[in-house]
Parts: structure tokens; C-alpha cells; sequence
């Protein structure tokens, strides 16, 4: 900046201050401005430069086009300015009260209009530039008040509101889980009540199945004997303790010797309540004793033998 300062033949530098002097320690609106103009004359002078005296330009030139605005900035510069022939961009409000002239000046700065402030209040007619100037905390003051308090009253609206829904939307997801959770143990609870049905009625079938038609078992036999293949060697019992049994057996190798032999042994509770004898030709029987043993008696050697049935009450009132 200095060597500029020397090089060039004139250097002109706008600041925007009120052209008092500055006083030391001073740190009002201009004092910055002042601060940097005081820098540039010491540059200048360091540099061999002359330092012109400033000029102080009043002329409102941002309100030329505007002549009411351009009288009220003069007034309140000077505390007297000339009165325009017209003044449309000006609008004057009359208030009874310093509280509505706030109220006036709030609602007409949401319009961003330049506002002049008049009160019916006898003193009002004579105030000067400093009177006007001491409105402005006033106006700030209930700006501040009334338009905080109107954000405050809305947010907390809103808050509660927030809130109130909140607990309602949280008593109706706690009320639909509860019913839903209801609604799960009593299908739970139908459920375990047909699976119970249903465990009945099955254990309903297996004694009706047991009852008419017993489980059979294989005969247990004994000696040189074997069952013949496809055909029953079995017996069972039914719950009114009729024993059935059924023979179908022949020699391991050969024939079944003739004579008397025991070739079957039937359990406990299985066993007749006496010796049951079955006549099944002129040289063949078959016997069941009381012990279990089941015998044939033959003639004539035996290539197979064959007994469809022989029932007989047991000896037990119940199945092992």
C-alpha cells in the first residue's frame, strides 16, 4: 500500500464515518473506520505522499430517489430537515400508546417499510432525534417479548401435543400388543385343548383296537420245529381274557415224530385256567395245560401241523 501510495499521482479512499475526530480509547460506531484512516495518512506521510484534508460527504444519495426518506435521515442527523412537497414511501401511523406503536412498528418491519413513528401523546409533537433514537429499545424490547412469547406458546402447543400423542400411540401399541398376545394364548390354549381331544380319542382307539382286535404275538416254540412260512403262529387276548391261538408248524429236517410232545410254550397271562384238549383227526390232538406247555399227540409221523383256532378264557384277569 505504501509503495502504491508513492507511485500513483493521486489515491482517493472511501470510509463510511461521521467525520468527528477520534478521541483515544474511542469505540463508537466510526471507530474502526477512523482507525484506518489515521493508518493511511501515517503510510502516506512515511512515503513521501501529501495527505489532502478529508472530505465529508452529507449528500443522501442512496435516498435520492426517495425524498420523504432523504427529510428523515437529515432529521435525524441535524434535528431539523426540510419538508418535502410528497412523501409515498413514508407511512405514518398514529398510536395511543407506546405499546401500540410497537405493535404497529412490528407488524409494518415484517413488510420491510421504513417506519416513522408518531404518538398522539401531547409531548410526541415537539420530540427531537434523540427522543425517536430512545423508541427503538422499546420497540426491540416488545419485539422481542411478544413475538418470543408467541414462538414459546406455539412450540410448547406443539410439545404437548407431541407428547399427548405420543402416550396415546404408545397406550394403543400397548393395547393391540395386549390383545394380540391374548388373542395367541387363547388359540394356544384351543390348541392344546384339541391336541388333548385328539390324545383321547387316540388312546380311546388303541383300547377299542386292543378291546376287538388284540394284538397278537408270536408263539414261542421249542424242540425240532419251525413256523411254516405265510401261515399264523400266533396267539392274543381281548379284554374280556379270550385267549386265540393258532398253530402252523413243521419239522426242522423231516417229519414230526409220532407220539406225545411239547413243541410250544405259551407266557403268563396267556396261559388257560385248565388243560384245553382239541381232537383235530382219529390219530391227531392237540393239548394246552395250565402250565403254559402245548403238546401233540399223533399216531404217525407229522410233515406239518395245522390248527386255524383254539380259544380258551386265561388264567389272569389282565394282559401282562
Amino acid at each position: 500500500m505504501g509503495a502504491m501510495l508513492a507511485a500513483l499521482p493521486a489515491v482517493t479512499v472511501a470510509l463510511c464515518e461521521d467525520g468527528a475526530p477520534m478521541q483515544p480509547g474511542d469505540l463508537e460506531l466510526f471507530s474502526g473506520a477512523k482507525q484506518v484512516a489515521a493508518r493511511l495518512r501515517q503510510l502516506a506521510r512515511k512515503n513521501g505522499a501529501q495527505v489532502a484534508a478529508p472530505e465529508l460527504l452529507r449528500r443522501d444519495l442512496r435516498h435520492k430517489n426517495a425524498p420523504g426518506l432523504a427529510a428523515l435521515t437529515e432529521l435525524l442527523e441535524t434535528g431539523s430537515c426540510t419538508p418535502p412537497k410528497s412523501a409515498p414511501e413514508l407511512r405514518l401511523f398514529a398510536a395511543a400508546s407506546r405499546e401500540e406503536e410497537a405493535r404497529c412498528a412490528a407488524a409494518a418491519t415484517l413488510y420491510k417499510s421504513d417506519i416513522l413513528l408518531k404518538s398522539q401523546q401531547q409531548e410526541a409533537n415537539n420530540m427531537n432525534a434523540d427522543q425517536i433514537k430512545e423508541m427503538y429499545p422499546e420497540i426491540t424490547r416488545y419485539i422481542l417479548e411478544h413475538f418470543t412469547l408467541f414462538w414459546t406458546i406455539i412450540v410448547g402447543v406443539f410439545g404437548i401435543i407431541s407428547i399427548a400423542l405420543y402416550f396415546i400411540c404408545e397406550k394403543s401399541v400397548r393395547r393391540g400388543v395386549n390383545k394380540a398376545v391374548d388373542a395367541i394364548k387363547k388359540s394356544i390354549q384351543r390348541t392344546d385343548k384339541k391336541i388333548q381331544q385328539t390324545e383321547d380319542r387316540l388312546q380311546r382307539m388303541e383300547i377299542f383296537k386292543e378291546q376287538n382286535h388284540p394284538m397278537p404275538h408270536n408263539l414261542s416254540l421249542m424242540g425240532s420245529v419251525k413256523p411254516i412260512p405265510r401261515f399264523s403262529c400266533e396267539y392274543s387276548r381281548d379284554a374280556s381274557d379270550l385267549v386265540l391261538l393258532q398253530i402252523a408248524v413243521q419239522a426242522a429236517d423231516g417229519f414230526l415224530p409220532s407220539g406225545m410232545h411239547m413243541f410250544a410254550m405259551l407266557p403268563e397271562g396267556f396261559r388257560p385256567i385248565q388243560n384245553v384238549g382239541l381232537t383235530l383227526s382219529a390219530f391227531l390232538e392237540i393239548e394246552v395245560h395250565s402250565d403254559g406247555a402245548i403238546y401233540y399227540t399223533s399216531t404217525e409221523p407229522l410233515k406239518r401241523l395245522l390248527v386255524s383256532s383254539i380259544s380258551f378264557y386265561a388264567q389272569t384277569p389282565c394282559c401282562p
